[in-house]
């Protein structure tokens, strides 16, 4: 990361000595550099016996695909996930009196599945995790920079290097290890949430816990000092009606939050959340029947600072075997500045509906949500508890980062005594 530091900074210096005076020192610390394996199986299926090409088809290509597969051979092999992971924090101050002028934290991940024999290699890992550090600090240092520069000479920047913790490897169910003290933060008076959980969908797309999970949500988020929207089993048009009220109703709002548990799916790689009047009889119209997450993040959240949950990779086979350009479970998106955008698992996972009140990421979202901690290091807690209750099928997933001072969500607004926390 210093490296990357000296590249991007020419006039950048080594600090050599306590009594250097520089225009800018720059802290970069690693609190924490972890290393977890889960262990997980895929089945495989191989053909043993085929069927004789039928002989009244016609032509050949039509005689090879009436050949069959008489007798599978069913197997599990063995899987293993590893994911580095690295908590890095910058501070840049400047020589006037040491002023904070732009700091950050952010947990930055690099994962690899492998099945059979092979294994992760844990370097490669280690080196796209910090990869991803590096240029997430550059990236938010150079606005910052610039504008202190413009009021100065170009600034010489001294460069204190990192501390890093050594990996470590921990089980699935084990628990990250927790800060020493709680990140500074930042309040508003302002904030506002759009809570939905689609359930009642026709026939064989119906889900059980959707409304269940808004409804805990709502409760948490309101008990925080949110101003929450709540909006269960609702078709396009009312959708879409409910969207336009918020955004006017939040026009003021600091930070916007998105919660959507439901089906959700891809199609040419756009991502869409289905209300509950989808038709299924005409599956290659969810295009228009589905609305896409991107229209509702840009058109829809206002506040400057965005954050979206989406529960959204509900699988259902049908759905996605007909539906032109269909894929399993979500794409890569991408996170306009400021919004943070969490999936309940990885692009292209399915996460699962659970079989108690909550599916598994809602429930680990409820327990560690309201911890005095940035958000960033809650998701990584709720990525380890989902990937533990799940036996490693489902890795919750973010996109997008956030800039400024920790996000802790607990103590985000800030509320007059005697206040209502929600309305």
């Amino acid at each position: 990361m210093e490296a990357a530091a000296l590249q991007v900074f020419p006039r950048a210096q080594w600090m050599s000595a306590k009594g250097a005076s520089p225009d800018i020192a720059l802290d970069i610390v690693v609190h924490s550099a972890r290393m977890n394996d889960v262990r997980s199986s895929q089945e495989t299926r191989n053909c043993r016996r085929y069927s004789e090409p039928d002989r009244d088809a016609k032509g050949a290509l039509q005689r090879l695909l009436s050949v069959k597969c008489l007798d599978w051979e069913v197997r599990q092999v063995p899987c293993l996930t590893r994911t580095y992971e690295i908590d890095v924090q910058f501070r840049a101050r400047s020589d006037r009196g040491m002023r904070l002028i732009a700091s950050d934290r952010k947990v930055h991940t690099a994962s690899d599945r492998q099945c059979g024999n092979t294994a992760p290699a844990t370097a490669p890992l280690q080196v796209n995790a910090e990869s991803q550090a590096a240029r997430w600090a550059m990236d938010q240092l150079r606005a910052p920079l610039a504008q202190w520069s413009r009021a100065a000479q170009p600034p010489t920047v001294a460069i204190a290097p990192a501390p890093v913790s050594p990996p470590t490897v921990s089980s699935p169910a084990s628990d990250p290890p927790r800060p020493t003290a709680t990140p500074p933060g930042y309040t508003v008076t302002e904030a506002h949430a759009l809570i939905i959980g689609n359930a009642a969908y026709p026939g064989s797309a119906r889900l059980a816990n959707p409304v269940n999970d808004a409804r805990g949500v709502a409760r948490k988020f309101s008990e925080m000092g949110f101003r929450v929207t709540l909006i269960e089993n609702t078709d396009r048009a009312a959708l879409i009606r409910e969207l336009d009220r918020f955004h006017a109703a939040a026009a003021q709002s600091q930070v916007t939050v998105l919660y959507y548990s439901g089906h959700g799916m891809q199609i040419d790689g756009v991502n869409y959340l289905l209300p509950t009047d989808i038709n299924l009889a005409q599956p290659s119209t969810l295009r228009l029947q589905g609305v896409s997450v991107n229209s509702v993040v840009d058109a829809y959240l206002p506040g400057r600072t965005r954050l979206v949950f989406l529960d959204a990779c509900r699988d259902n086979p049908g759905l996605t075997a007909q539906t032109r350009g269909a894929r399993r479970g979500l794409a890569p998106i991408d996170a306009p500045q400021g919004t943070l955008i969490s999936y309940a698992t990885r692009d292209g996972g399915v996460a699962e509906d659970g079989a108690g009140q909550h599916s598994p990421f809602t429930q680990a979202l409820l327990e560690l949500i309201t911890e005095p901690e940035d958000i960033s290091l809650v998701l990584r807690k709720v990525r380890d508890r989902v990937m533990g209750a799940t036996a490693g099928r489902q890795q919750p997933w973010e996109y997008g980062s956030l800039s400024g001072g920790a996000l802790v969500l607990p103590r985000l607004v800030a509320r007059p005594a005697g206040a209502p926390a929600a309305r």
